[in-house]
Protein backbone atom coordinates (compact mmCIF):
# COMPACT_ATOMS: atom_id res chain seq x y z
CA UNK A 1 0.00 0.00 0.00
CA UNK A 2 1.39 3.42 -0.97
CA UNK A 3 2.14 5.87 1.80
CA UNK A 4 -0.27 8.81 1.86
CA UNK A 5 1.53 12.06 1.22
CA UNK A 6 0.61 14.91 3.52
CA UNK A 7 1.34 18.62 3.71
CA UNK A 8 2.16 19.52 7.29
CA UNK A 9 2.85 23.24 6.73
CA UNK A 10 2.92 25.51 3.73
CA UNK A 11 2.00 29.05 2.76
CA UNK A 12 1.84 30.56 -0.72
CA UNK A 13 -0.05 33.04 -2.86
CA UNK A 14 -2.25 31.47 -5.51
CA UNK A 15 -3.93 33.32 -8.38
CA UNK A 16 -7.48 32.42 -9.31
CA UNK A 17 -7.55 33.11 -13.02
CA UNK A 18 -11.27 33.84 -13.40
CA UNK A 19 -11.01 37.25 -11.73
CA UNK A 20 -7.21 37.48 -11.53
CA UNK A 21 -7.82 37.23 -7.80
CA UNK A 22 -5.06 36.29 -5.41
CA UNK A 23 -5.59 34.19 -2.34
CA UNK A 24 -3.16 33.29 0.41
CA UNK A 25 -3.27 29.53 0.95
CA UNK A 26 -2.08 28.27 4.32
CA UNK A 27 -1.89 24.71 5.57
CA UNK A 28 -1.15 23.85 9.18
CA UNK A 29 0.01 27.31 10.24
CA UNK A 30 -0.96 29.22 13.35
CA UNK A 31 -2.19 32.81 13.08
CA UNK A 32 1.15 34.05 14.42
CA UNK A 33 3.01 32.23 11.63
CA UNK A 34 0.72 33.71 8.98
CA UNK A 35 1.25 37.19 10.42
CA UNK A 36 5.02 36.65 10.41
CA UNK A 37 4.85 35.64 6.74
CA UNK A 38 2.73 38.73 5.94
CA UNK A 39 5.23 40.98 7.77
CA UNK A 40 7.94 39.81 5.36
CA UNK A 41 5.98 39.35 2.14
CA UNK A 42 2.89 41.58 1.91
CA UNK A 43 2.77 45.21 3.00
CA UNK A 44 -1.03 45.42 2.76
CA UNK A 45 -1.70 42.14 4.54
CA UNK A 46 0.84 43.14 7.19
CA UNK A 47 -1.11 46.36 7.82
CA UNK A 48 -4.43 44.52 7.86
CA UNK A 49 -3.23 41.96 10.43
CA UNK A 50 -1.80 44.65 12.72
CA UNK A 51 -5.30 45.56 13.90
CA UNK A 52 -6.51 43.56 16.89
CA UNK A 53 -9.92 42.76 15.38
CA UNK A 54 -8.43 41.37 12.18
CA UNK A 55 -5.79 39.36 14.00
CA UNK A 56 -8.42 37.90 16.34
CA UNK A 57 -10.45 36.93 13.28
CA UNK A 58 -7.41 35.11 11.95
CA UNK A 59 -6.83 33.39 15.30
CA UNK A 60 -10.27 31.78 15.05
CA UNK A 61 -8.96 29.52 12.29
CA UNK A 62 -7.61 27.00 14.76
CA UNK A 63 -11.17 26.11 15.73
CA UNK A 64 -12.00 24.48 12.39
CA UNK A 65 -10.73 22.03 9.78
CA UNK A 66 -10.74 24.81 7.23
CA UNK A 67 -11.52 28.48 7.06
CA UNK A 68 -11.80 31.30 4.52
CA UNK A 69 -11.48 34.84 5.74
CA UNK A 70 -11.79 38.05 3.75
CA UNK A 71 -10.14 41.32 4.66
CA UNK A 72 -10.56 44.63 2.83
CA UNK A 73 -8.22 47.60 2.55
CA UNK A 74 -8.44 50.61 0.26
CA UNK A 75 -11.19 49.00 -1.81
CA UNK A 76 -9.24 45.78 -2.38
CA UNK A 77 -10.13 42.37 -0.99
CA UNK A 78 -7.61 39.97 0.55
CA UNK A 79 -8.53 36.33 1.06
CA UNK A 80 -6.90 33.69 3.20
CA UNK A 81 -7.82 30.04 2.76
CA UNK A 82 -6.59 28.04 5.75
CA UNK A 83 -6.59 24.26 6.06
CA UNK A 84 -5.63 22.45 9.24
CA UNK A 85 -3.85 19.83 7.12
CA UNK A 86 -3.96 18.53 3.58
CA UNK A 87 -3.53 15.26 1.80
CA UNK A 88 -5.02 14.11 -1.47
CA UNK A 89 -7.80 12.19 0.26
CA UNK A 90 -11.55 12.75 0.24
CA UNK A 91 -11.69 13.88 3.87
CA UNK A 92 -9.39 16.79 3.02
CA UNK A 93 -10.85 17.40 -0.44
CA UNK A 94 -14.31 17.74 1.11
CA UNK A 95 -12.99 20.45 3.44
CA UNK A 96 -11.28 22.21 0.52
CA UNK A 97 -14.47 22.06 -1.55
CA UNK A 98 -16.50 23.43 1.38
CA UNK A 99 -14.12 26.35 1.86
CA UNK A 100 -14.21 27.18 -1.84
CA UNK A 101 -17.99 27.55 -1.51
CA UNK A 102 -17.32 30.31 1.05
CA UNK A 103 -14.68 31.86 -1.19
CA UNK A 104 -17.24 31.91 -4.00
CA UNK A 105 -19.82 33.49 -1.70
CA UNK A 106 -17.42 36.26 -0.61
CA UNK A 107 -16.25 36.85 -4.18
CA UNK A 108 -19.68 36.95 -5.78
CA UNK A 109 -21.13 39.14 -3.05
CA UNK A 110 -18.26 41.61 -3.51
CA UNK A 111 -18.82 41.69 -7.27
CA UNK A 112 -22.64 41.84 -7.04
CA UNK A 113 -23.03 38.60 -8.99
CA UNK A 114 -26.43 37.01 -8.38
CA UNK A 115 -28.46 34.24 -9.96
CA UNK A 116 -25.68 33.09 -12.26
CA UNK A 117 -26.14 29.41 -11.56
CA UNK A 118 -23.94 28.04 -14.34
CA UNK A 119 -21.19 30.57 -13.67
CA UNK A 120 -21.26 29.64 -9.95
CA UNK A 121 -20.78 25.99 -10.87
CA UNK A 122 -17.97 26.88 -13.29
CA UNK A 123 -16.24 29.02 -10.65
CA UNK A 124 -16.52 26.24 -8.06
CA UNK A 125 -15.11 23.60 -10.40
CA UNK A 126 -12.33 25.79 -11.78
CA UNK A 127 -11.12 27.07 -8.42
CA UNK A 128 -11.28 23.62 -6.82
CA UNK A 129 -9.16 22.11 -9.59
CA UNK A 130 -6.73 25.02 -9.55
CA UNK A 131 -6.13 24.98 -5.78
CA UNK A 132 -6.08 21.17 -5.63
CA UNK A 133 -3.41 21.13 -8.35
CA UNK A 134 -1.35 23.76 -6.53
CA UNK A 135 -1.60 21.84 -3.24
CA UNK A 136 -0.77 18.54 -4.95
CA UNK A 137 2.51 20.04 -6.14
CA UNK A 138 3.37 20.76 -2.50
CA UNK A 139 2.83 17.17 -1.33
CA UNK A 140 5.95 15.44 -0.06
Amino acid sequence: MAKIQKIKKTIFVHTIEIFSQQILICVGLRAEEIKKWADKNSKNLKEILQTDDNFKKLQEISLASGFVVKFSKDGLSYYILWLKEYENHWDHLDVLNHEIVHLRQFTFLGKNIENEIEFEAYFQESVFKSIRTALSKKLK
